[in-house]
């Protein structure tokens, strides 16, 4: 069963499977995340365009019974000048924030397609490692049974030889239905239909001695850089609040015409300019409600920059402990457990030992193997993790 295994953890793939670079390619080009992503960046770019903007003037006219009877005036407002800084830094940060959104989308695409892809093919090993236990097991009853048949064990020793038999069957039964879910849940993960995928394939223990891709500044992992665009959002427009307190003057132009009592009558043109009256209120609450929302945001970035460097220790720490226990597990604990197997089973066939010492070696092998592939697919869930935090690996 070892060699097995181990030939199912380096074996290369073939031509017509599906390898992780594959997989996280199909992703790429199927997930609607990644096309959101783009989206988002898209709109952030937009809204700086309108951030800012100039305003469009207001034109009028009015017919009136008074002479000069015909009245036509533009008016351009002009405090956009002194919102246009802070909100145009409010949509510059904007767009780095959908640049953060959106790379931390597409790190959540490759994560999830990393463990759709490896728990497809520790589902294909577990079912595999069930086939080949159904096998040991039907071997074992068959040698009980000729052992009773020539009076050699007793009833109840070939009895739980036929129980270990059904009950490895059962366990191929189960590892199917994994087997099964695991295709689906790697067909979500690429945005394609389960039955439409090559078998995956891959070594469990892949970058298992590889050390881990670098993580960037702190504050250029993806959510901090969200926190800190929110930030300076916030302080833009906490900007753009504090200008649009000032009383600022609108441009007025205009032209009058049609008076009948004037010989030889020419328009007459009229510019001026409009000053609001802050008489009731100066923006004040809008003032200060601006700025407890920028210290709101500054407040959160210094939670989310802590939180960053706990998530980065923590995340390398798990990416650390689950190799060396991987390592262990294939070097060490499943060679032994195979070996134990080798010789129970010997000496069962021999006769020097009883149904129960075999069966005992069989299933330990089972259990430290299942361990193994268990350990495997820790260790790749938390390098997964560790490609997500840190913004990806494309």
């Amino acid at each position: 069963m070892l060699s097995f295994f181990l030939i199912g953890l380096a074996v290369q793939s073939p031509r017509d499977s599906l390898t992780l670079e594959a997989a996280l390619a199909l992703a790429q080009a199927n997930r609607g995340q990644i096309a959101a992503a783009a989206a988002i960046s898209a709109a952030a770019r937009a809204d700086f365009r309108v951030a800012g903007a100039i305003p469009n003037p207001t034109a009028a006219y009015q017919y009136t019974g008074d002479t000069p009877r015909d009245h036509a005036t533009i008016d351009q407002p002009l405090d956009w000048l002194l919102r246009r800084s802070g909100e145009r830094a409010a949509g510059r940060a904007g767009i780095m924030g959908a640049l953060a959104d959106s790379t931390q989308l597409g790190a959540q695409v490759e994560r999830e397609t990393r463990n759709a892809f490896y728990g497809a093919v520790g589902a294909a090993r577990r079912l595999a490692l069930a086939q080949q236990e159904a096998v040991f097991a039907d071997s074992l009853a068959a040698i009980a049974a000729r052992r009773r048949a020539a009076g050699e064990i007793s009833e109840l020793e070939e009895a739980q030889a036929r129980l270990e038999a059904a009950r490895a069957r059962q366990l191929v039964s189960t590892s199917r239905e994994d087997h099964a879910m695991a295709l689906a849940e790697l067909g979500r993960a690429l945005g394609l239909l389960p039955d439409t995928l090559p078998p995956p394939a891959g070594a469990l223990d892949r970058d298992l001695a590889s050390p881990l891709p670098s993580a960037p500044p702190l504050d250029d992992l993806p959510f901090v850089a969200r926190a800190r665009a929110d930030s300076a959002i916030s302080h833009g427009l906490y900007r753009a609040t504090q200008a649009s307190r000032v009383p600022f003057p609108s441009f007025q132009a205009g032209v009058e015409w049609n008076d009948p009592t004037v010989q030889d009558q020419r328009a007459t043109i009229l510019i001026g300019f409009s000053l609001p009256l802050p008489l009731w209120q100066i923006g004040g609450a809008l003032g200060a409600a601006a700025h407890a929302r920028a210290d709101e945001a500054a407040a959160h970035l210094r939670e989310v920059r802590a939180a960053a460097a706990s998530a980065l220790a923590q995340t390398e720490t798990r990416v650390h402990e689950t190799a060396l226990r991987a390592v262990v597990a294939r070097d060490s604990i499943v060679p032994l457990a195979t070996r134990q197997r080798d010789l129970a089973l010997a000496a069962y066939r021999a006769g020097e030992t009883g149904f129960v010492a075999a069966l005992d070696a069989l299933r330990a092998e089972r259990e430290v193997v299942r361990d193994l592939v268990a350990d495997l697919l820790a260790y790749q869930a938390a390098r997964a993790d560790w490609v997500e935090l840190i913004g990806g690996t494309r």
